[in-house]
This record gives C-alpha cells, structure tokens and sequence, in this order.
C-alpha cells in the first residue's frame, strides 16, 4: 500500500525482520552467502537487505536467503 506524502510524492512502507528473528549468521558455505541472495543490495562484501534491518555481511545468511535469478 503506498502512501501520499505532502510533497506530492508516493512511498511505501517497508517492514523489514530483525536479524534475530531472520536468523542472520554466519553462511555455512558460499551457495547461500547473502552476496548471491536476490534481497541483498548492492551483492558485495557488505551491503542492505530488503528483508531483514541492518548491515549485511555478504559471507553470511538467514532464513530468508533466496538465490539471485541466473541469466
């Protein structure tokens, strides 16, 4: 649901888990690093998530862990 802000432009609410209920750590191998995770941005050492609040590590992985689409 988006909603009109005063300035006439439109945003949507995000809600994103903790990392504690995502169950964020350390990945347990390289197929399921957040870096290959289709909610990491940027994919790099250290980025955000579209899930879950906070710095996200690239070598680690939560239970919300989806991989990127391949070309």
């Amino acid at each position: 649901m988006a909603i009109s802000r005063p300035c006439g432009c439109w945003v949507v609410p995000v809600s994103a888990a903790s990392k504690q209920a995502a169950r964020y750590r350390k990945a347990p191998d390289a197929h399921v690093h957040g870096d290959r995770c289709e909610y990491m941005f940027p994919p790099l050492a250290i980025g955000g998530c579209r899930l879950v609040r906070g710095v996200i590590r690239g070598s680690a992985t939560c239970d919300e862990f989806r991989p990127r689409a391949t070309s």
